[in-house]
């Protein structure tokens, strides 16, 4: 609460999926019921975990230039990756999307290309600005991580987090909360194969 996380928007641009997670009214503002936050965050947390450790990609997006910080930051703390502006095509069309980066020719047989990873986990921190990226994670079938404040669909997302996604302080709270989990997975991978590779 002290993060604003329970504050939502006008009860005039709601979206009606979101009612299961509204507590309730106060001044024509829908209040987000945080017990539905605490136990959905605690979803998403053992969820980050649990690709982590197993040597997933986890990929951060915050596309609004008030959060790029935040993202950034969550990403480097979390031992993955961000990106602050989609670009359409990022997944479904990635060799070419990428091609600058990763050296993909499109003019050489796909024998000789190099490999672009997909993300195996996207969480998304500002989900009305991310509707492409929604959209090619669905057609990979690659689960998404999303807060969701009181005007998102959170049915467009496999694991979505009520909350108030205007508020910094409240955004930067769950976005550590991910990336910490994160970074516990990834020490919890090293640790099992130091203790596999000390064991032979």
């Amino acid at each position: 609460m002290a993060a604003n996380l329970h504050l939502g928007h006008a009860r005039a641009v709601w979206n009606k999926n979101m009612l299961p997670y509204i507590y309730g009214e106060r001044q024509g503002i829908h209040i987000i019921n945080l017990e539905h936050t605490l136990v959905m965050l605690r979803r998403a947390i053992n969820v980050t975990r649990e690709v982590a450790m197993n040597g997933g990609n986890i990929l951060f997006v915050g596309t609004r230039p008030a959060i790029h910080a935040i993202t950034v930051a969550a990403a480097q703390r979390a031992d993955a990756y961000f990106v602050t502006a989609w670009v359409g095509g990022t997944i479904t069309n990635k060799e070419r999307v990428l091609r600058r980066s990763v050296g993909y020719d499109p003019d050489k047989a796909r024998s000789s290309q190099p490999y672009v990873h997909t993300p195996d986990l996207i969480i998304i921190l500002d989900l009305p600005n991310n509707g492409f990226a929604v959209r090619e994670a669905n057609q990979a079938n690659i689960p998404i991580i999303a807060l969701c404040d009181t005007d998102c669909n959170p049915r467009r997302v496999q694991y979505p987090i009520p909350a108030n996604d205007d508020a910094l302080t409240g955004v930067e709270l769950i976005a550590g909360a991910l990336a910490l989990a994160s970074r516990e997975g990834r020490t919890m991978r090293d640790k099992l194969q130091q203790e596999e590779y000390q064991g032979r």
